[in-house]
């Protein structure tokens, strides 16, 4: 019978071994690695198998690659002139957009001739004689002449229908001369002014217009109603002057 000898200080006992499960060396490897260590390249396979496919495939006829050829040049050709088509289609609806913005602004702002017939200064054929003798009136009115030169006759306010009742008609006095005088300075000062401020009455006094009361009453209620629509778009003047 064995005797038991003493352990050592410091010497432990063996622990019965515990039973350990044996790790395979693959399976310590990556999935990638043991997957491709036992199979061969799918990678590769299909590469293979694809020249193989290409291989295999036969080479079509000279014909056929020009019929092929042709085919690619003609599509190339219609996608360049659809680019082009494009274009094309682009520029005219810019070009129909800009004509459209030019005829609203025609349409919805005034232009020199409507302007020139709100300040009563007329274009058309109808109102070119009033224009005309409003013209000559006014230099008849401004030119210069000598005192006492005896047409005071021909200035506005002084004519025979006016001076029946006056002093010049009653008397002759020196009095009453100047006072026709007086009065026609103040026509003419009157005159000057409101055509310096574009503010002439065409239905003033003259003696070579052939109209009725009525009539110089319309034409002064039209002038007046277009004196006060100029007056609330004076704003926009300027403004239109430079679009014009």
């Amino acid at each position: 019978m064995a005797t038991t000898e003493p352990s050592s200080p410091g010497h432990q006992p063996d622990e019965p071994s515990s039973p350990r499960v044996s790790i395979a060396p693959d399976l310590t490897r990556p999935v990638e690695t043991r997957k491709h260590s036992h199979h061969p390249s799918i990678s590769s396979r299909h590469s293979s198998s694809h020249q193989e496919y290409i291989a295999s495939l036969p080479v079509p006829p000279a014909s056929e690659l020009a019929r092929i050829e042709s085919v690619q040049i003609q599509k190339e050709d219609e996608k360049v002139l659809q680019r082009l088509s494009g274009e094309s289609s682009r520029r005219r609806i810019e070009e129909e957009g800009r004509h459209a913005a030019a005829k609203m602004i025609q349409r919805n702002y005034r232009g020199y001739r409507e302007r020139r017939q709100m300040r009563g200064w007329g274009l058309d054929p109808g109102s070119r004689w009033v224009e005309a003798f409003k013209e000559a009136r006014y230099r008849n009115l401004t030119t210069p002449r000598k005192r006492g030169s005896g047409d005071a006759g021909s200035r506005p306010g002084s004519g025979t229908g006016e001076e029946e009742g006056s002093p010049v008609s009653a008397g002759g006095s020196a009095h009453g001369k100047r006072w026709s005088e007086a009065k026609a300075n103040w026509n003419k000062v009157g005159t000057i002014v409101r055509r310096a401020a574009n503010d002439e009455d065409s239905s003033s006094e003259s003696s070579g217009e052939d109209e009725t009361a009525g009539e110089i009453r319309r034409l002064r209620a039209e002038k007046k109603g277009e004196r006060m629509k100029a007056a609330k778009t004076m704003d926009l003047q300027y403004w239109l002057e430079m679009v014009d």
